[in-house]
């Protein structure tokens, strides 16, 4: 089976979808398939006020190398990832493929994609990623509706299938009414490159702090989405009653929040316990995973949640808010604390499990367990199953 694979961006910084791809086709390799993607050189996302490109294999998530990359430059507009090269190739090669997935909405690539497999015939999945999240349709709504009015809600209409990652996100799209089949199916990670990581006794100092107080980590893009004020707040609560508390927050700041974050910070008094590392990836991210006592997330939106889920396969104890759409099932299975995003309610959390060591212990276990269930090679057998169902013209599950 050939699939081709498009997607805007595919730099290691811009984030979670980037992950997704590289480890959704890592898997579908590994199970058979013959896979090819299609992205640009946009370092980061389209809303990102650092608009910079040049982005090669190297910068991609690991495992990049390993795959077929097709990447294509980016032209003016730059904020709508226009590639015209990258049109031309679907033009040229969408009808060699069996399936095409697209991934994300609003930006050239998806446009050049529809356009080209309408034309050749061949059927099409679209992952959203989330953008179809009604937190995220209140942002820049006149341009949203300008391109759903052109062409994007043909584009979702007219799908195969339209991917949602769990059944909250089938909920929260469903007032929109998309006439094509909704398949839900988890995206995964590599759990094996998160639960055993090597000790390393040089990162609580390097990355973390010298306190020997319990560390609070996030890691994940710097973006508003995730709450990250809330947890700021919430954690001057929390040094009031563990002086020697850290908060540590890992990821890219491509949106420019961390100098407003530290602002905050300064102001509620917390500025030197606050550490900002940037992006960590590979072995020092799993072992600063490790050595964290609590990974928190009080985001506002996660069609998914796929940080958390790697903080979970390290036996982090999380303590997330009910706006990430796997928190209800972590939940269910003892293996997250799920805290409304106030930053009374999810102090109130984390200082309930700073001061548990083996709650924390059983929690972290649980969630290691519930990890497990997302590993890419069992998640990756349901889109080749997709995949085929579609490719022979069969239908797929209906919408509830």
């Amino acid at each position: 089976m050939k699939v081709l694979h498009v997607v805007p961006w595919l730099a290691l910084r811009a984030g979670g979808t980037s992950v997704v791809v590289v480890g959704m086709a890592k898997a579908l390799q590994r199970l058979g398939a013959n896979v090819t993607i299609y992205t640009t050189d946009m370092a980061v996302p389209a809303q990102s006020h650092r608009l910079t490109r040049g982005v090669t294999v190297s910068d991609m998530p690991l495992g990049a190398q390993e795959l077929d990359i097709e990447v294509f430059p980016v032209n003016h507009p730059y904020r709508f990832v226009f590639s015209p090269k990258l049109q031309q190739a679907m033009y040229c090669h969408a009808a060699e493929y069996d399936v095409v997935h697209i991934h994300s909405l609003f930006l050239h690539p998806q446009y050049a994609a529809w356009r080209s497999v309408s034309r050749s015939s061949t059927p099409y999945v679209v992952s959203p990623h989330g953008a179809l999240d009604p937190y995220l349709r209140t942002k820049s709504r006149i341009k949203k509706k300008v391109v759903d009015v052109l062409w994007q809600r043909k584009m979702l209409d007219e799908a195969s299938a339209l991917h949602l990652t769990t059944e909250d996100e089938r909920t929260l799209v469903s007032d929109l009414r998309i006439a094509a089949p909704h398949e839900v199916i988890p995206i995964g990670i590599d759990t094996n490159a998160f639960s055993n990581p090597s000790p390393d006794p040089a990162v609580r100092h390097r990355f973390l702090t010298e306190s020997q107080g319990p560390v609070i980590l996030n890691h994940g893009r710097i973006t508003a989405k995730k709450g990250l004020d809330i947890l700021i707040a919430a954690f001057a609560r929390i040094k009031r009653v563990h002086p020697y508390a850290s908060l540590v927050l890992v990821g890219p700041d491509d949106e420019g929040l961390a100098a407003q974050l530290n602002i905050q910070a300064r102001n509620l008094g917390v500025e030197d316990a606050v550490r900002f590392t940037g992006p960590l990836a590979g072995k020092e991210l799993q072992a600063t995973l490790s050595t964290a006592d609590i990974w928190a997330l009080p985001s506002h939106t996660e069609n998914f949640g796929l940080a958390m889920v790697e903080a979970m396969a390290a036996r982090c104890p999380v303590v997330t808010s009910p706006h990430v759409n796997i928190a209800v099932a972590a939940e269910r299975d003892e293996a997250a604390v799920v805290a409304n995003n106030t930053a009374d309610e999810f102090a109130h959390a984390i200082l309930q499990l700073i001061d548990a060591p083996s709650r924390r212990r059983r929690l972290g276990e649980n969630a290691h367990c519930f990890a497990l269930k997302y590993d890419w090679l069992a998640v990756g057998s349901q889109f080749i199953d997709l995949y085929d169902t579609i490719s022979r013209g069969g239908g797929v599950s209906e919408q509830k």
